[in-house]
């Protein structure tokens, strides 16, 4: 069983606003916005990252587009969305009478052109919602003892905001691999300690575990 250690900070502001934004999950990497539904599998509640409660527009997924690359990749591309019946399919020859069809209009285009050999169209429309939104700013995988799990483990709760909890995940620092040394834990517990001790703010962080 594996361990992630993730320091999460509210934060005011999010510089790629035009991306698709998946609430309650990671965007690329290093953001993710909460709403208070989401609040379920935490130690406090919402109002505790009260100073960093937004207003925003929320896309919300009105039609997907799938769009073949090349139109050679078509039956492969309906073959790998076969289950997903609400999709549309197309190829870049369809393209522009498709989305002039009167099911998109008014709705925003979120492109996602990961795959190789297909781009994901979602068409949007905007919802305002209250989140808050947090960027990763430290992470720490494995490392830990066991009295890291007497103090952390849950079936119900996976974060937590308190002080008391980031120093005892930072007590808990210790040999874990047999190939650690005494050097080697005392530079994980310095590097743990610069990305969640001392950035620490109350009423901001909180800390992810994800097992």
């Amino acid at each position: 069983m594996g361990l992630d250690i993730t320091h999460y900070k509210a934060t005011l502001s999010f510089q790629d606003k035009d991306k698709f934004i998946y609430p309650g999950v990671e965007i690329y990497g290093q953001y993710i916005y909460l709403t208070p539904k989401d609040f379920e599998d935490f130690n406090v509640d919402y109002q505790h990252f009260s100073n960093y409660i937004q207003q925003i527009q929320c896309p919300q997924v009105v039609i997907t587009v799938i769009q073949a690359k090349k139109e050679e990749y078509l039956p492969e591309i309906k073959k790998h969305f076969r289950n997903n019946k609400d999709y549309i399919i197309i190829t870049p020859e369809d393209e522009k009478e498709t989305l002039e069809d009167e099911r998109f209009k008014n709705l925003r285009c979120y492109k996602d052109t990961g795959a190789l050999k297909w781009d994901v169209l979602k068409f949007c429309m905007l919802e305002t919602i209250e989140e808050i939104y947090f960027e990763a700013i430290g992470g720490q995988r494995k490392g830990v003892n066991n009295n890291f799990w007497k103090h952390f483990e849950s079936t119900s709760i996976y974060n937590f905001a308190k002080h008391e909890d980031f120093m005892a995940a930072y007590h808990s620092i210790d040999k874990y691999w047999n190939s650690d040394t005494d050097e080697i834990v005392t530079e994980r517990k310095k590097a743990f300690k610069t990305s969640f001790i001392d950035n620490f703010e109350e009423g901001a962080s909180f800390m992810a575990l994800c097992y």
